[in-house]
């Protein structure tokens, strides 16, 4: 039989029993020990008995092959160590050596007889002059020695125990190679663990574009003309936004936080306007300029969220990332023309503008946590938006006299606003005791907008003329969308020549065990406009415009776990 190892907790009156089996090879037939320990606390007992009766069974085994004559030791020579005991016993007491039925009780012959414990090697024996013969063992009965041990409080009280036996005439150990091994049975440990980590996280930008232009022109003459062509566009504007977050939290009590933030924002305005007119007088002229603009903004958002929490342990991380980005476009110009003479004549502008925005959101969200005791979260955040505005604006008027004339000035303008929104983000937490968590967002728009409008006027009067053209165009674009990230996004441009563009994106991911957020928001946006008015009498015209951009994105992310 290999060696064997036990562990039992100690406690006052209690017994374990540790049997094992080996060959009597002188006459080729089983034999068995078995060895019972009684702890009451202060001492433990140790009782060591040799039999042919397996302990195992209920049957009386009773080896009839045996001679009368034969007969065995439990024990060794006075240089065969028996057992050990750990630093938690005092000096064992002497050994008493006696025979024993197959129940276990003392025969009253031969009488008992006590020995002293020897100290051998690093352990203890005991004189091996008290042996069973064969008729004692054909009757079922076994060779017992039993001594007591002291307990000190506070020790190891780990033993090992070689179980030995062999006939009387010398010769190999039947239980050769056989160890009982007890670790310490009176010992007790406790163990806690607990960890927690926070990580925020929050980035902004803003950025603001407004753009006025004016023009003003007077003609005075005996015949004068005035004509004035006004043309605004808005704009086109794209927003990309993605945002990803993955949380893994790994613990046995080691806790990591780390919150990275970066926002960038830029906007540009370009603003451009020239005038021209001429008139020549003794004849009425009218014009007429028609002005159309459209916009078409569209604003996809999907996003995605997976997030896994299992736990053995006590661990709980939160991360918690919001990101804004709103950007402004605000554009107004304004024309004032007069002009005074013996007739009038008039010319009219029309204008027309339409703005289409279309916002589609998807989220999906799937949370799975792991721990035992310890947490890493991590959050990024970063934010970028640009905004771009283009304008141009052209117009032209010429009078000549003795006829009619009739101007027409026709504007057109466009612009498309695409939004498209990504977000995905995992959380995944495993325990033992680590716990990661990562979030990262991104969310980018831009806005473009170009305008070209061109007009031409002819006045012929001896008569005044008056002409004037206002043209506004509005777009608007708006998107949002949320998860267990949450992000929103939204762009508008508005104009009356004002044109305003807004968006938003936020995200927020909670994890068990940490989280992570990045997001970036792009916009842009850019305008200029051209007049132009001429007069052969008088003519006067002025122009002025200014843009100015302004957005804004901020993103934030929190997380925290505690395991235990």
């Amino acid at each position: 039989m290999a060696t064997t190892t036990f562990a039992a907790a100690a406690a006052t009156s209690t017994t374990n029993t540790y049997t094992g089996a080996g060959t009597d090879t002188n006459n080729n037939i089983p034999i068995y020990y078995k060895l019972t320990t009684v702890n009451n606390g202060t001492s433990m007992t140790f009782t060591y008995t040799v039999t042919y009766d397996n302990p195992a069974t209920t049957t009386v085994e009773k080896p009839t092959t045996l001679p009368n004559g034969y007969s065995i030791y439990n024990t060794g020579s006075s240089n065969q160590t028996m057992f050990t005991l750990g630093n938690g016993y005092g000096t064992p007491s002497s050994a008493t050596s006696y025979i024993t039925d197959s129940t276990g009780a003392k025969v009253s012959n031969p009488a008992a007889n006590t020995t002293p414990m020897v100290k051998q090697g690093n352990g203890y024996t005991w004189s091996n002059g008290y042996q069973m013969n064969g008729y004692q063992a054909k009757q079922g009965y076994g060779l017992t020695t039993t001594w007591t041990v002291p307990i000190i409080s506070g020790g190891d009280t780990s033993f090992t125990f070689d179980p030995y036996s062999t006939s009387v005439t010398g010769g190999t150990n039947f239980f050769n190679g056989q160890k009982v091994n007890v670790t310490d049975p009176t010992s007790t440990a406790n163990s806690q663990s607990a960890s927690t980590s926070t990580a925020n996280s929050q980035s902004a930008s803003t950025s603001t574009a407004n753009s006025q232009s004016a023009s003003t022109s007077t003609a005075n003459s005996q015949s004068a003309s005035t004509s004035t062509a006004n043309s605004q566009s808005a704009s086109t504007s794209t927003a990309n936004s993605q945002s990803a977050s993955t949380s893994t939290a790994n613990s046995q009590s080691a806790s990591t936080s780390t919150a990275n933030s970066q926002s960038a924002s830029t906007s540009t305005a370009n603003s451009q306007s020239a005038s021209t007119s001429t008139a020549n007088s003794q004849s009425a002229s009218t014009s007429t300029a028609n002005s159309q603009s459209a916009s078409t903004s569209t604003a996809n958002s999907q996003s995605a969220s997976t997030s896994t929490a299992n736990s053995q342990s006590a661990s709980t991380s939160t991360a918690n990332s919001q990101s804004a980005s709103t950007s402004t476009a605000n554009s107004q110009s304004a024309s004032t023309s007069t002009a005074n003479s013996q007739s009038a004549s008039t010319s009219t502008a029309n204008s027309q503008s339409a703005s289409t925005s279309t916002a589609n959101s998807q989220s999906a969200s799937t949370s799975t946590a792991n721990s035992q005791s310890a947490s890493t979260s991590t959050a990024n955040s970063q934010s970028a938006s640009t905004s771009t505005a283009n304008s141009q604006s052209a117009s032209t008027s010429t009078a000549n006299s003795q006829s009619a004339s009739t101007s027409t000035a026709n504007s057109q303008s466009a612009s498309t606003s695409t939004a498209n929104s990504q977000s995905a983000s995992t959380s995944t937490a495993n325990s033992q005791s680590a716990s990661t968590s990562t979030a990262n967002s991104q969310s980018a728009s831009t806005s473009t907008a170009n305008s070209q409008s061109a007009s031409t006027s002819t006045a012929n009067s001896q008569s005044s003329s008056t002409s004037a053209s206002d043209s506004a165009s509005a777009s608007a674009s708006d998107s949002t969308s949320v998860s267990a990230s949450d992000s929103a996004s939204v762009s508008a441009s508005d104009s009356t020549s004002a044109s305003a563009s807004d968006s938003a994106s936020v995200s927020a991911s909670d994890s068990a065990s940490a989280s992570a957020s990045d997001s970036t928001s792009v916009s842009a946006s850019d305008s200029a406009s051209a007049s132009a008015s001429d007069s052969t009498s008088v003519s006067a015209s002025d122009s002025a415009s200014a843009s100015a951009s302004d957005s804004a994105s901020a993103s934030a992310s929190d997380s925290t776990s505690v395991s235990a």
